[in-house]
């Protein structure tokens, strides 16, 4: 649907009786196609990435208005008539006709509205599943400046009210989820990271970054309907006046569901999953800063502490991709959050432990135990509680040497 005017034409063309009854099985038919194409285009985008939302936005607009361009063409709208005149059960279904032209008419409208809104956050939608926003730094501010520009569109558009801009955010979220899943270093591998230190650290703590973005930028409410968490929206209705006469049956559906929660359950959703993603991505950057650490001091557990050595080692082993503990993608599930929750702090415990003890033996990361250029080594000082670096005097140095 639409189908050529050529089809209302041959209709026009047959005789009275034939065509009557053709034209009024075709004119249901008609309907049924474009009740459907509203119910497609009604429903919103069903893919997962929110750039597509755009895409379905501007199909659909595409769609409705060549549909209603047909509906409303002269050849048409003689063959609905003709329709009317020859029976009651065509006159009934004549009646439909018209009732669909004004639904496509709103529909058309809307469609189109929502089309010019989003084009405006179309680049910025499209760049949030690149995996180079991440490392170049971008992704915090991208997603601030996004949800402000979403926000603007909540406030002013007529159309894209909670029901949608809440499916909208989920599919945001749920993108930034699978950027952290692909991209943060497994807990079983954070001794050494396939990148190095200095980069699964600015990724951890980048995408920690974004998920506060998201969270602080948030502008839906779900405690109340219409409420939102910044600057209020406005009270706005479906369209105008006129629009308003001719709400039909989708307009209906849209409004009971929004009573019963469906939007605010999603909202709650994406709230809940934001948070718990941006403490994992936070914990997972502290337990890489702290391994780190732990591998600094490794060269000086070897003459220190060999017992202690032997532990430290065990757990890079253990922590250098020599055992899986499941994709991160399962541990940013709120499903799994338990689970994966409990993980993290078995690692984080474990390190710690093991960096308290080093620094009972008067070992710290500060305590650099890198060897100068003629292979001399500081010697390490504790003294209440603090480790200092001091140079030795070589037995070999003349004793008669005056000094600068």
């Amino acid at each position: 649907f639409p189908p050529s005017v050529t089809a209302a034409e041959a209709l026009l063309a047959t005789d009275a009786v034939e065509g009557d009854l053709g034209a009024q099985a075709t004119l249901r038919g008609w309907c049924d196609l474009a009740l459907g194409l509203m119910e497609e285009a009604q429903a919103g985008s069903q893919g997962e990435a929110p750039v597509e939302e755009v895409w379905h936005w501007l199909a659909a607009s595409e769609n409705l208005t060549r549909s209603l361009s047909f509906a409303q063409h002269s050849s048409v709208c003689r063959l609905a008539e003709r329709v009317a005149e020859g029976s009651e059960e065509g006159a009934a279904t004549s009646r439909r006709w018209q009732s669909i032209i004004k639904r496509l008419q709103q529909a058309e409208k809307e469609s189109s509205w929502n089309a010019r809104y989003l084009r405006v956050v179309e680049k910025q939608l499209g760049r949030l599943g690149d995996p180079e926003v991440v490392t170049s730094d971008d992704l915090p501010r991208l997603v601030s400046s996004l949800l402000r520009s979403l926000h603007r569109i909540f406030c002013t558009s007529s159309y894209f009210r909670e029901h949608r801009m809440a499916m909208l955010l989920h599919k945001i979220v749920k993108t930034m989820i699978r950027q952290a899943g692909s991209l943060l270093v497994p807990l079983y591998e954070v001794a050494s990271p396939p990148a190095g230190f200095e980069h699964a650290l600015l990724v951890a703590e980048k995408l920690r970054d974004a998920f506060k973005a998201y969270v602080g930028s948030h502008f839906i409410s779900p405690d109340a309907p219409g409420a939102a968490r910044t600057d209020g929206r406005p009270a706005t209705a479906l369209g105008n006046k006129g629009d308003r006469e001719h709400v039909g049956l989708l307009t209906t559906r849209r409004r009971d569901a929004s009573e019963l929660g469906w939007w605010r359950a999603t909202v709650r959703c994406s709230l809940e999953l934001a948070e718990h993603c941006e403490l994992l991505c936070g914990r997972i950057a502290e337990i890489l800063a702290r391994s780190r650490e732990l591998s600094r001091i490794l060269p000086s557990l070897r003459e220190l502490s060999p017992e202690l050595l032997r532990e430290a080692e065990s757990f890079v082993h253990l922590h250098s991709g020599v055992r899986s503990c499941g994709s991160m993608l399962d541990m940013l599930d709120l499903k799994h959050r338990a689970e994966g929750l409990a993980k993290v702090q078995e690692v984080e415990d474990c390190l710690q432990e093991l960096l308290r003890r080093a620094a009972r033996a008067g070992i710290s990361p500060d305590s650099r135990l890198a060897g100068g250029a003629d292979g001399d080594q500081p010697a390490l000082v504790q003294s209440g509680g603090r480790v200092a670096e001091v140079l030795e005097v070589l037995d070999s140095e003349p004793t008669g040497c005056e000094r600068p």
